[in-house]
């Protein structure tokens, strides 16, 4: 199936919707203010004094300890609903919408398929891989995986990643603000399913796929949330931050959201590395790779595999012989028919 063709009416949503910022350090936030107010604790000195309210400590954070996997995992997630912007297209088998979601502050948009039929379908939530953010287009996407879910009866839900117009501009090194974005998202999902634009959907079967940077996003999310129960990684980056801050150092040049992540120190990238914390994955894994890469070594998902194993993950790898980052035609249909055989066994039941 090739790429989704959508109204003319699309192009004036996305220019409307939202006007890409400048990326900076600090997230740029949509008109959205969060306040917290600060515990307080009461002290009376003596039976005639007035109270005096002292505020309680805020925790400070070690450099770097906000991208950690254990911070990740402490934190919450979640807050706010998946709210509908437009109908974009309706096919014989399901429908096709854009959305948004609030993730820390930024509004995260997302193109979504829904079966047509009258069931609870599972959902899985699509990461897509890196593009120069000045030249990333949404519509551009290939939606070939997500619409063959969609017409067998899945929920799919595809966000642009923060940094990527239309969504908002935030805080991104080690493309830890895009997991953030994801879990935020599965706790929308957990929370909210039943519930408008997510009323037939499943929130207790769950899956995610990430093709390219959005597989090492994925397996990020993995180590984090036990919510998802199956994961399909398509030319996956490393789970080794080491290697991807390397990866990344040419793209710094020109994209914000990855300079400064070549200064920090061993230790630190030790803790923010998913391999560290295989572990801790509750899902099933499928993952495949071309042995003729030209981007992303296919050695990297050999060593994923490798310690997949020894953590023992219940995973599959499939190597395509000939294959480049992107799979074409008998590749293409083939690794779309694992995935679907993949999903019945563990998402289905």
């Amino acid at each position: 199936m090739g790429q989704m063709k959508i109204r003319f009416s699309v192009i004036a949503f996305f220019l409307t919707a939202c006007v890409a910022q400048p990326l900076s350090p600090t997230p740029t936030l949509r008109s959205v203010s969060v306040f917290v107010p600060l515990p307080t604790e009461t002290i009376t000195l003596t039976p005639e004094a007035t109270p005096i309210i002292l505020p309680s400590a805020t925790p400070v954070l070690a450099p770097y300890e906000q991208y950690s996997i254990d911070y990740l995992r402490q934190r919450s997630y979640g807050g706010g609903a998946l709210e509908v912007s437009e109908k974009l297209a309706e096919h014989e088998k399901y429908s096709t919408y854009t959305v948004r979601y609030s993730s820390d502050g930024l509004y995260i948009y997302a193109v979504m398929n829904v079966p047509n039929g009258d069931a609870k379908y599972p959902v899985v939530i699509s990461v897509h891989g890196y593009f120069p953010t000045d030249e990333y287009y949404v519509l551009d996407t290939d939606f070939a995986i997500e619409n063959r879910l969609a017409e067998e009866g899945y929920i799919t839900i595809h966000p642009t990643l923060r940094n990527y117009p239309p969504s908002d501009n935030g805080d991104n090194l080690f493309r830890v603000g895009d997991a953030i974005d994801i879990l935020n998202l599965i706790a929308i999902v957990k929370a909210h399913g039943g519930e408008g634009v997510l009323e037939k959907a499943d929130s207790t079967r769950i899956g995610i796929g990430g093709r390219s940077m959005g597989g090492g996003i994925a397996l990020r999310v993995l180590t984090v949330t036990s919510d998802v129960k199956a994961a399909y990684l398509y030319s996956p980056i490393s789970g080794d931050e080491s290697r991807n801050v390397e990866f990344f150092r040419s793209y710094a040049r020109r994209d914000p959201q990855f300079k400064g992540e070549v200064d920090a120190p061993t230790g630190i990238i030790e803790n923010i590395s998913p391999q560290n914390y295989y572990q801790n994955i509750m899902a099933s894994i499928l993952l495949a790779h071309g042995e003729s890469d030209r981007i992303v070594p296919v050695t990297w998902t050999e060593d994923t595999c490798e310690l997949l194993k020894q953590a023992g993950i219940q995973k599959r790898c499939i190597f395509y012989k000939g294959a480049d980052h992107t799979f074409y035609a008998d590749d293409l249909d083939d690794f779309m028919d694992e995935i679907l055989a993949f999903f019945a066994l563990h998402l289905r039941q």
